[in-house]
């Protein structure tokens, strides 16, 4: 039995990836023409969280210890405990800003 279930899984998996393999950027372009015009709003609001989601975690790897803006963090950090900061005004900035 259960090297039946096995089988059956590595099937779909060896499927999966020669359908990926397929795949091509000219493909999906076509496809995507195809959509409805809600699908196609829902496969770029899609998209857009997953740039966003790259972005989110390259800001964390940059600004954690040891990554390449991890130096700014600590001189902001200074700054703020030196006094050498002016605080944000809340809503729409003023002409004078």
């Amino acid at each position: 039995m259960w090297g039946r279930l096995v089988t059956c899984r590595s099937l779909a998996e060896t499927r999966k990836w020669r359908y990926v393999e397929l795949m091509t950027v000219e493909v999906l372009k076509e496809a995507i023409t195809d959509l409805s015009e809600d699908d196609k709003v829902a496969l770029a609001a899609w998209l857009n969280m997953q740039t966003m989601d790259a972005w989110d975690q390259q800001m964390q790897r940059d600004f954690s210890p040891g990554g390449r803006g991890y130096h700014l963090v600590n001189k902001v950090k200074a700054d703020i405990r030196a006094g050498k900061f002016r605080p944000m005004a809340e809503g729409e900035p003023s002409a004078s800003e």
